[in-house]
């Protein structure tokens, strides 16, 4: 009886190891001789290549992925995945976004695409598990609550946004806000609340994050402009209480929250 083995990696975005040693193209390639060579006969290797693989390092971006292409032909991965969540607005990161400012009684919700891990779909009428929700979101970092002025999330935004077109793990999902980006001057033309009112540049808000990107993660360093007044629990238990006090959740697939603005 024929078998299928899955072998997966994660996160394999640059050609070089990182200044430990680890990572780079040529363990990637040990690796899959090493399992290919231990795979029988009479089962299949599948190999697939997940979150970042493209633009989550300068040379990714410098050269739009085509550095790694070259390299993952030629060693025959069979699949390479890339989630919506990097790219565009997208219901789940609205959801979550959603969920954090609530549960942390924040101006602005604020979540990465990176934060958001699974590649899973939840089709309409679906039911949302704890379960679910720890694998959409397996990084144990906590939320935390910013007090930061709105000019500097506006810059911190704008920081985030910057890889457009190239998915990204920086882009951003928020709530609380509507935002308008002009990816052709690399501005921020429009930040308005959810009732479409200009907010004041010099306005003080508080927004619930990841620890992660509060500390400037993925070079957003803008953040670091902003204080942490407080840290809570890890980010997928926060959405789950949001989720279990809801009745009903009912997102469209986008709403509007980020319009880009490009050649197209």
């Amino acid at each position: 009886m024929a078998a299928l083995t899955i072998l997966t990696v994660n996160d394999v975005y640059d050609v070089a190891p990182d200044a430990h040693g680890m990572g780079g193209m040529a363990e990637l390639a040990t690796l899959l001789q090493r399992e290919r060579a231990a795979t029988p006969a009479t089962s299949t290797l599948l190999t697939t290549i997940n979150g970042d693989f493209l633009s989550a390092s300068r040379t990714g971006a410098y050269y739009k992925g085509a550095h790694m292409i070259d390299l993952l032909n030629h060693m025959d991965v069979d699949f390479a995945v890339f989630v919506v969540v990097r790219g565009q607005e997208s219901s789940f990161g609205n959801l979550v976004a959603d969920a954090i400012r609530s549960e942390l009684g924040a101006n602005v919700g604020h979540v990465s695409g990176g934060f958001l891990r699974s590649n899973a779909l939840h089709p309409a009428k679906a039911t949302l598990t704890a379960r679910m929700i720890h694998c959409d979101m397996p990084i144990q970092g906590p939320a935390v609550l910013t007090r930061i002025r709105a000019s500097d999330l506006q810059e911190a935004l704008v920081q985030q946004l910057g890889a457009y077109p190239a998915l990204s793990g920086s882009f951003p999902h928020v709530s609380g806000v509507r935002l308008v980006y002009d990816s052709r001057s690399r501005t921020m033309t429009s930040f308005t609340d959810e009732a479409g009112n200009e907010i004041d540049a010099n306005a003080e808000l508080t927004v619930a994050t990841t620890q992660f990107i509060a500390g400037g993660g993925d070079g957003c360093v803008a953040w670091r402009k902003g204080s942490v007044v407080e840290t809570h629990d890890i980010m997928a238990n926060e959405v789950i209480r949001f989720v279990e006090k809801q009745r009903i959740l009912a997102y469209a697939a986008t709403e509007g929250r980020i319009r880009i603005l490009d050649a197209s």
